[in-house]
């Protein structure tokens, strides 16, 4: 039965039957003759239909003119494969759905499956080509054109996609697309398709006929006969990772040589990949390390530049980036190298130009703003300074929440001036010296603001930064047992003995408290119980802490009750506030945005660390804060009204009547 010769070209991947079944020779096919117009194809005729690769019709012709289907070229295609009978067993079942859905014939499928599994296409390709008519019979049948049968040959042989173009010598080169160019370039080069096509043209777009397709069958055998057993040709390099990554579900390494020209590599299953003799996976490769490479030069493109051995023998790095993930044993972070000239003193995230999932060392150490803590404990952003050993593995981790608190003895001031930025130095918990920043540059203003945000500070005074990353947002004495923080919850997470809340506060920063079994929970002066997520989430309340970020009263508030007013200072007291020395500051309420707080109103504010006025008589500043349902007030934040810096000082509130 003849095929129709509609053609087409598919999404690079296809082909299958074979050149029709019939027990015919080609001594005698009847338009096959030795000395006719077929007589360049006889010879491979003759040979391919005498082993039983393809034959002829039960009229006992060829038609050599007649154009192949895709289940043919397929069929093909899988005896280049040479497959075992466990592999065709092994393909056929995992691609049985797919073959079932496109209604691949049954005599086609272990051809097709054998195809994909050596990716000669895809699934996709195989759905593609059912819905176009190029799978079963019909009158409106498609056949794949020449451009499709060159890929799918190409890769079956292992050729490369990339090939040298000066290859191709056709009259229509420039309509030959760029996906078919590379194959058909390395197949002219094999010898198995002519590097001028026919009359001097490759004709792609057209159907290929089988007198053509029985030629490059027979030039394949051969080329793969000629390959099997050949020597590959090794070489040595030594550079450090650009990228470790899989392009194409192929295992790609890129390596920068000293040079400072790049190869792009291939790993396999066969690859061995080392450090100091330990074994390592692909995923253990990560761009900056300095490694030693084997890789096979010359061969088709299964063994065309694939590394035999990869050693690392460098990994130590110093490298800066943020936290996108976190796990028990390590993280995943976008990255640089820290070459001591990345500027993390922004609020503004740093560019950078890898992301990797990286395991901590044994005896790694993670700290938070000079806490120690856990991998798993760090936050998603975190901006994280940490340094990898030879093996690749972290040894060290110093993360920077984008809203934290950092507490420690004052080492350093600098107030700023109109060419350098006003800094703060803290030595924290584990004993080092961390330095924190004031405002950024104004883009509009060539000149540096300073903040006052360090005026009144001392060297070595013990003091409490809010920070967004190493910016100062506030600044404030530590935390005092029973000091309320009010906010909206903006997350809760159930732990164990009680829950995580993240509360935003009124400054637009966000702290971090914890509730147990002891918590007291109360809204509209009656006790809470049975709480879940839900509960908190959305929700504005008041906390009284204990113990650093343990609550020891949480009190739900009403959707509103919380104020900003401004008011006027009165006086300013120095007194024995709380059991140290502190001041006392009286303030009289010039403008309120509520009915609890009326213009004439007077209440005290108090801060228990005196290190002089931070307020002024006489000076104006607006406050915010919450209204208990107690009828008690919280005040979270002050603000001076002629610049809106943040007063220092943690205040607590009295006598507002």
């Amino acid at each position: 039965m003849q095929t129709n010769k509609i053609t087409k070209a598919l999404s690079v991947g296809l082909c299958a039957v074979v050149l029709a079944p019939s027990l015919v020779s080609a001594k005698e096919f009847k338009d096959v003759a030795k000395n006719g117009p077929h007589s360049w194809a006889y010879g491979y005729i003759d040979e391919l239909s005498d082993k039983g690769i393809i034959n002829g019709y039960p009229n006992g012709e060829f038609q050599p003119n007649n154009s192949v289907s895709l289940e043919e070229t397929v069929e093909l295609i899988k005896g280049l494969l040479s497959p075992s009978g466990s592999e065709i067993a092994s393909a056929r079942a995992k691609y049985r759905a797919i073959l079932e859905d496109a209604k691949v014939p049954e005599w086609a499928r272990d051809a097709f499956a054998i195809a994909i599994e050596n990716n000669v296409f895809s699934e996709a390709t195989v759905k593609e080509a059912a819905s176009k008519g190029f799978i079963g019979e019909g009158k409106n049948k498609l056949v794949p054109d020449r451009n499709t049968i060159a890929v799918y040959f190409a890769r079956a042989l292992k050729l490369s996609a990339t090939g040298d173009e000066t290859f191709l010598r056709h009259e229509d080169k420039s309509s030959i697309p760029s996906a078919t160019r590379g194959y058909l370039a390395n197949l002219v080069k094999e010898g198995i398709f002519s590097s001028t096509g026919s009359d001097g043209r490759f004709e792609g777009t057209r159907s290929i006929r089988r007198s053509e397709m029985a030629k490059i069958t027979k030039l394949s055998y051969d080329y793969l006969k000629l390959n099997k057993n050949k020597t590959p040709e090794l070489a040595n390099i030594t550079g450090k990772i650009v990228i470790a990554t899989n392009i194409s579900n192929v295992d790609t390494v890129i390596i920068e040589q000293s040079n400072k020209s790049t190869i792009q590599l291939k790993v396999n299953s066969n690859t061995k990949i080392t450090s100091n003799g330990t074994t390592l996976k692909f995923t253990d490769l990560k761009p900056d390390q300095e490694v030693k490479v084997t890789y096979q030069k010359a061969g088709n493109e299964a063994t065309n530049n694939v590394i035999t051995t990869i050693e690392v023998t460098n990994s130590a790095k110093n490298l800066v980036g943020y936290i996108t993930n976190r796990a028990q044993d390590g993280f995943t972070a976008k990255y640089r190298t820290d070459d001591g000239k990345v500027d993390t003193s922004s609020v503004s995230q740093i560019s950078t130009t890898d992301t990797a999932t990286f395991t901590l060392a044994n005896n790694a150490k993670v700290y938070s703003l000079g806490v120690e803590t856990r991998a798993n404990q760090l936050q998603i952003d975190d901006l994280v300074e940490f340094k990898t050993d030879n093996s690749g593995k972290v040894s060290e981790v110093v993360a920077y929440p984008r809203n934290g608190r950092a507490t420690g003895e004052i080492t350093e001031i600098f107030y700023g001036s109109t060419s350098s930025r006003e800094y703060i130095k803290l030595k924290l918990q584990d004993g080092k010296t961390y330095t924190f920043y004031g405002t950024e540059l104004n883009r509009n203003n060539p000149f540096y603001n300073n903040s006052r945000l360090f005026d009144n500070l001392r060297r070595g005074e013990r003091i409490t930064l809010s920070t967004n990353y190493k910016v100062v947002t506030n600044v404030g004495n530590d935390y005092r047992n029973g000091q309320n923080l009010t906010g909206r919850i903006e997350r809760a997470y159930e732990e164990r003995n009680g829950f995580r809340l993240d509360i935003r506060t009124f400054n637009r920063t966000i702290e971090t408290v914890y509730t147990d079994r002891y918590t007291e929970y109360r809204e509209n002066g009656v006790g809470r119980t049975q709480l879940t997520t839900r509960d908190f989430e959305g929700r504005e309340v008041s906390v009284v802490r204990d113990n650093g970020s343990y609550v020891r009263k949480l009190e739900f508030l009403r959707e509103g009750a919380n104020f900003a007013i401004r008011a006027r200072v009165d006086g300013v007291r120095t007194d024995g506030a709380f059991g140290q020395a502190g001041l006392t500051y009286f303030l009289r309420v010039e403008d309120s945005n509520n009915n609890y707080m009326r213009n004439g109103d007077t209440f005290e504010l108090s801060t228990t660390y005196n290190n002089g006025k931070a307020m002024n008589e006489g000076e104006r500043v607006d406050v915010i804060g919450t209204r208990l349902s107690n009828g008690e007030w919280s005040v979270s934040e002050v603000r001076s009204a002629y610049d809106g810096r943040i007063i220092y000082g943690n205040f607590y509130s009295r006598g507002i009547r």
